[in-house]
C-alpha cells in the first residue's frame, strides 16, 4: 500500500490537493530524474539490508508465503530497478491508481463537502482498469535460517498465521499479542515487570530485547514473537515464548486480560495523536473493509474481550499449529524446528 500525506492550511486546501493530484497523475518522467531515483532506491536498499531486523522480518514473510506475491521484501526485487523506465512507471499508474483502489482522507480543520467536490472534480474522470491479480497468498508452516557467527546477539522470529484485518478474531489476537508484550535491557530489571516473559528474560537474563508482533493483511497475517539473545541462551527464551503462547490457549487469567486491555487502548489513543497515523488507519480500513470503525467503537469491542475469548481465539490459530521460524545469527543453539512444532500442544489428561 502506498500513500502520500500533504499537511497545510485549511485555507490551501484547494490548492494543495490540485498540487498534489498533479504530481501523482501529471508528472514528467524524465529519463535523467529516473536514473537519478535508482540511485536512491539502491541506496535504501542496501540500508535495509544492512538492517538485521529488517532481513529477519524479509526472511519470515519469505518463508510463510513462499511461491506468492506476499514473500516479496518490501523493498522488491533488487533486479526491478534496471526494469524502470518511463514506459513501465506511466502503466504502474494507470493500473494501479484506479478509484477502487484509491482513498482520499482528510483530518482537521477541513470542510466535508468541499473534499467531496474536489475528489469529484479531480478523480471522477480516472478509469477503472481490472487486471488479473495472482493468489495473494498460501501460509506455509516452515522455517529459514542463516547462521552467522561473526554476529553478537541471534536474531529470531516465530509466528503463526493470524486472522487478517477485516476479521472478527481481529481485536483479540491484538489483544493476545499484548498479554505477551515486550521488554528490552533499558528498562528496569527484577520480578515487578507485568508479563510473565518480561519476568524471565530480565530476572534470568535470557535475552536483550524482545517484542509481541501481530502483522496484518487483508486475507491474512502473522502473530507472533521476535527476540534478540546471545547464542547460549536462544533454548531457553523458546521455551518462555512458547510456554505463554500455550498457556493463552489454556489459562489466561482475567487479571492479565485486564491489564493487556489498558495497554491496548492506551496505544490506540497515542497513535490517534498522529494525523499521519489516523489518515493510514482510516485509508487501510476503507481499503481492507469498506468501512471505518470509530475509536469509542473499537475501544467498547476491546472492553467486551473476556479470557475465555481469547482462550478460545488463541486455540484455534496457535495450538497445534505449524509455525514459521526466521533466525539470523549465532543461531547454532536454536531449537530445532520440529521441536518447536511439538511445542505447540500439551499432553494433558
Amino acid at each position: 500500500m502506498s500513500a502520500y500525506f500533504v499537511e497545510c492550511l485549511s485555507s490551501d486546501v484547494p490548492l494543495v490537493f490540485d498540487i498534489l493530484l498533479e504530481c501523482i497523475f501529471n508528472n514528467d518522467f524524465n529519463h535523467a530524474v529516473i536514473e537519478s531515483e535508482k540511485q536512491a532506491v539502491c541506496s535504501e536498499m542496501f540500508e535495509h539490508e544492512r538492517n538485521i531486523q529488517n532481513t529477519l522480518f524479509d526472511y519470515l514473510h519469505l518463508s510463510a508465503f513462499q511461491g506468492t506475491p506476499l514473500e516479496q521484501t518490501v523493498m522488491g526485487p533488487s533486479n526491478n530497478i534496471s526494469k524502470f523506465n518511463e514506459k513501465l512507471l506511466s502503466k504502474l499508474i494507470y493500473e494501479r491508481f484506479t478509484p477502487e483502489k484509491m482513498v482520499l482522507t482528510a483530518i482537521g480543520g477541513v470542510n466535508h463537502h468541499q473534499i467531496q467536490d474536489l475528489a469529484n472534480k479531480y478523480l471522477s474522470k480516472l478509469e477503472h482498469v481490472k487486471i488479473d491479480e495472482p493468489n495473494k497468498f498460501r501460509y506455509t508452516g516452515s522455517d529459514i535460517r542463516y547462521r552467522d557467527d561473526s554476529q553478537p546477539m541471534a536474531h529470531v522470529a516465530i509466528a503463526f498465521e493470524g486472522p487478517s484485518f477485516r476479521d472478527d478474531d481481529y481485536a483479540i489476537m491484538e489483544l493476545a499479542s499484548a498479554v505477551v508484550g515486550g521488554w528490552d535491557k533499558s528498562q528496569l530489571g527484577g520480578l515487578g515487570h507485568g508479563t510473565r516473559v518480561a519476568r524471565a528474560a530480565s530476572y534470568e537474563g535470557l535475552c536483550d530485547a524482545y517484542k509481541s508482533f501481530y502483522i496484518s493483511y487483508k486475507d491474512t497475517g502473522l502473530w507472533g514473537t521476535y527476540f534478540i539473545a546471545p547464542r547460549l541462551n536462544l533454548d531457553d527464551m523458546v521455551s518462555v515464548i512458547q510456554e505463554e503462547w500455550m498457556k493463552l490457549c489454556t489459562m489466561i487469567t482475567d487479571e492479565e486480560i485486564e491489564r493487556a486491555k489498558n495497554l491496548l487502548k492506551t496505544n490506540l489513543l497515542t497513535k490517534s495523536e498522529s494525523v499521519v497515523k489516523t489518515s493510514h488507519k482510516i485509508g487501510r480500513s476503507i481499503l481492507y473493509c469498506a468501512c471505518i470503525s470509530p475509536l469509542h467503537e473499537t475501544i467498547m469491542d476491546i472492553d467486551n474481550i473476556s479470557s475465555n475469548d481469547v482462550k478460545a481465539v488463541c486455540y484455534k490459530y496457535l495450538y497445534d499449529k505449524c509455525p514459521v521460524v526466521a533466525a539470523v545469527g549465532p543461531i547454532e543453539a536454536l531449537t530445532d524446528y520440529n521441536r518447536i512444532r511439538s511445542n505447540t500442544y500439551w499432553l494433558r489428561l
